[in-house]
């Protein structure tokens, strides 16, 4: 069992305490049948959902209470690893193959992924990080999950979201700082297409603009993705996007600013030629740490409530 973390500062304080919440109705409650296909819209397409030890699993990923939250990231994963058993029994029972999707991945699990990723974008309760910490041990525990899976389903989940407006857009751009994280817990970001990495950190940049309060929480996760970025996909569109958001002096910089370009630094360290080549290039980035800067990065600090984790 795994607690699912995130990088100090805001997202922290959002992950610890879940202040970015309202009320939210969902669609519909999904009533668990045994080993059959089931209509749920009475249509001809048929929908699989499968049984897990407890009907609500989902609903107590949600919960406020921590300990709520652990017990249904367990019961969910042994509900499907004891589905799948039960669905190789059957299969073999009856002389049929056991059931799955077109690319391969067992009906329950499937069915989960889909459920997991969807709730990253619930502002019900804590039900991101509920969700985040069941996607996060699923991955860990089912091992041969291809990341492309859970790609194209966020990429289907952000198909729909072109459509979204207000909060609804807010919860889904917010569910994609949760997803980028649960790929760094799992060491998978490097697996993931670089086009589709670009595409959430715009999500995450626009979220930034359009709610300011929320600037440092997309910041961090900004971070702590680019932790796991190799050289080339850093060189290739993550600096690019980074350094064009940058001030060019100390004076315009706001804390999360600041942040990116201590993130830029460090990068700088890592591949110490990896800027040569790139354009809008703060002169500060270099020598950001000299005795020389120490006032200007205190007072950038000063105009947060972060200022001591920050320092």
């Amino acid at each position: 069992m795994i607690s699912f973390l995130a990088p100090v500062s805001a997202f922290s304080r959002l992950l610890s305490h879940g202040q970015y919440r309202e009320p939210h109705v969902l669609s519909c409650i999904y009533f668990l049948s045994c080993d059959h296909f089931r209509d749920i819209r009475g249509r001809a397409n048929l929908i699989y959902v499968p049984t897990f030890p407890q009907m609500d699993v989902f609903w107590h990923l949600a919960e406020d209470d921590v300990s709520v939250r652990q017990k249904a990231v367990i019961d969910l994963v042994e509900g499907i690893k004891a589905q799948q058993i039960n669905d190789l029994k059957e299969a073999s029972k009856n002389g049929t193959e056991v059931k799955k999707t077109a690319d391969g991945i067992d009906l329950p699990l499937d069915y989960a992924l889909n459920r997991l990723v969807k709730g990253l974008a619930s502002g019900r309760q804590s039900a991101r990080q509920g969700f985040a910490a069941g996607l996060t041990q699923l991955l860990i525990t089912f091992k041969d999950i291809p990341t492309d899976i859970i790609v194209k389903i966020a990429k289907q989940r952000a198909a729909a979201a072109t459509a979204y407006t207000g909060n609804e857009k807010r919860d889904y751009e917010l569910g994609v700082a949760f997803l980028l994280l649960v790929f760094s817990r799992v060491k998978r970001v490097h697996d993931l297409p670089n086009d589709f990495i670009e595409s959430q950190m715009k999500v995450l940049l626009g979220l930034q603009k359009n709610h300011p309060q929320m600037a440092e929480m997309c910041v961090d996760t900004l971070i702590h993705v680019s932790k796991d970025l190799t050289e080339s996909q850093l060189s290739s569109f993550f600096l690019p996007t980074v350094l064009a958001k940058l001030p060019t002096t100390f004076s315009e910089m706001k804390p999360q600013d600041l942040s990116l370009a201590i993130a830029v630094h460090n990068i700088h360290t890592r591949f110490p030629t990896i800027l040569d080549k790139s354009k809008n290039v703060p002169g500060y980035i270099a020598n950001l740490f000299a005795p020389s800067n120490y006032g200007p990065v205190y007072g950038v600090l000063e105009k947060t409530f972060a200022v001591y984790p920050m320092m």
